[in-house]
């Protein structure tokens, strides 16, 4: 028993020194190719707490990054970080947290066993693809290894230094992935009792042919590591660069329908309603007004041809519960529990970009209250 724990102490102490370099040299190449994104910093608490606390609402999510690290965010914050690690589906982003608490537990098997069955079994997890990525299924989901080394030391914070904390919540998919990466090179090092590991080399004698055999090897390593990273961090900027583009169409959208702007996208909706209602009723309409109407016909026919599309019906009055609403603007009473049943009015219908899933503009619900309540 002793010897087992004198193993597990080595091998921890062994994979600690590695997560410490490759976060050091993860975030130093991160800050020689790009700035930090505080997108990405939130996007990485986020997945923190999801690792610790498992599944929540949306609600709690926001409320405990506001309580933790003092950020101002909503629900329709956390429900942007998910589109952009493009797991807004919930039934997808199951699969990959799911996956992401397998990798841990392997992990731990590995770590305390030291068997290479273990260990291959932990290999077997990291490498499995839970979701294709851009159509191509020979490819993880861009966030999957993020998610699991995000995952892996929410629940080992021993592995990293405290000061570390900051500079693993700047790192994007790229960047998080060549950390796991090290962990798991480490951990088969770890394991492998007849391997020599690369923090044991420099102490190893060796002939001068031996020493120049072993650095021209590693030399290959790296220049074949630092092109799989140019590749990748190519790869990562024309997804930004597209994310972009879609952004800057929802954030004209999005103005469309602001207040500022007497929610235009809204009064189409109602305006598109009306003309229905007098047509319906055969009614006579002036010349000059007839202009108006097909006017407005054809810049809703603008709006969906952009794939931009109502998330739900105006002015529905239907029975909700909290879950029902939580990514709604609500105004009412507040709700008590879980079961409590609100009946609501849908004042404006919210929008979705269709194409992408990207919300453009929240619905707007109000509490429809009947006499003697």
């Amino acid at each position: 028993m002793r010897n087992k724990r004198q193993g597990e102490e080595r091998r921890m102490t062994w994979i600690m020194q590695a997560v410490r370099e490759a976060v050091e040299k993860a975030y130093h190449r991160m800050k020689w190719n790009s700035v930090e994104d505080p997108n990405i910093v939130a996007e990485n608490r986020l997945l923190r707490i999801i690792a610790e606390q498992g599944e929540k609402r949306l609600r709690t999510y926001a409320e405990l990054l506001r309580e933790r690290y003092h950020m101002r965010l909503d629900v329709s914050d956390v429900v942007d970080a998910f589109r952009r690690m493009r797991i807004s589906n919930p039934e997808k982003r199951a699969e990959l947290f799911d996956w992401a608490r397998e990798l841990t537990r392997a992990f731990e098997r590995a770590l305390v066993s030291g068997a290479a069955e273990d260990v291959a079994a932990y290999m077997a997890v990291k490498d499995r693809r839970i979701l294709q990525w851009n159509n191509d299924p020979s490819r993880q989901h861009g966030a999957q290894r993020r998610i699991g080394i995000m995952f892996l030391l929410a629940h080992h914070p021993e592995l990293y230094q405290r000061d570390d904390g900051k500079k693993i919540d700047v790192l994007g998919n790229v960047f998080a992935k060549y950390v796991l990466f090290d962990l798991s090179d480490a951990l088969r090092d770890a394991c492998t009792p007849t391997r020599v590991s690369r923090f044991d080399q420099k102490s190893q004698p060796q002939g001068e042919t031996a020493r120049l055999q072993r650095e021209n090897t590693m030399l290959k390593s790296s220049l074949e590591q630092a092109e799989m990273l140019m590749k990748d961090l190519q790869e990562e900027f024309d997804e930004r660069l597209a994310a972009s583009r879609e952004q800057e169409m929802v954030d004209f959208f999005s103005r469309l329908n602001s207040e500022r702007y007497g929610c235009i996208l809204d009064e189409i909706l109602t305006l598109r309603r009306g003309i229905k209602e007098l047509r319906k009723a055969h009614c006579d309409v002036p010349v000059e007004v007839s202009g108006l109407f097909i006017f407005v016909e054809k810049l809703a026919q603008f709006v969906m041809d952009a794939h931009i599309h109502p998330i739900l019906p105006q002015g529905k009055v239907r029975d909700v519960h909290f879950a029902d609403i939580e990514a709604c603007d609500y105004e009412g009473r507040p709700f008590e529990s879980e079961a409590d049943v609100r009946r609501v009015k849908v004042l404006s219908p919210g929008w979705i970009y269709e194409d992408k899933k990207l919300q453009i503009a929240r619905p707007k619900v109000k509490e429809v209250v009947t006499d003697g309540e």
